[in-house]
């Protein structure tokens, strides 16, 4: 259930950071004038005055000016931020002295009796 709603909320914060929220609310305006404007008359009237660019409703201002506000340069800011500046990336293993970890491992290893009998085959 955990894995689930992580990838919800990873699948949601890019869909956001990319602009998908306006896309939405957009669809969900142009559905709401069609199914407004086929009260009166015909569905093909209807989708023909939703996309004739003449009419708008509330959301569609909401969105008009909320793609105004945004600004092209923090979305580019943002990609640059995605990618390593880094040619090479090296990872070292920790130091450890080898004499340190061997003899208390053989120790361990030898010194430490079985539990239990070996299990047997029936």
């Amino acid at each position: 259930m955990g894995k689930l709603f992580a990838k919800i909320i990873v699948v949601l914060s890019l869909t956001v950071s990319i602009g998908g929220h306006w896309g939405l609310l957009q669809t969900i305006a142009w559905a709401n004038m069609v199914l407004d404007y086929s009260q009166d008359r015909s569905l093909v009237s209807a989708i023909s005055k939703t996309f004739d660019g003449e009419t708008s409703c509330d959301i569609c201002e909401i969105v008009r000016e909320g793609k105004k506000q945004e600004s092209p340069q923090d979305f580019l800011k943002v990609k640059s931020d995605l990618f390593c500046d880094c040619a090479i990336i090296a990872i070292s293993p920790p130091c450890v002295e080898s004499d340190q970890v061997i003899p208390n491992l053989q120790q361990f290893i030898f010194t430490s009796p079985p539990a239990s009998p070996p299990p047997r085959l029936v």
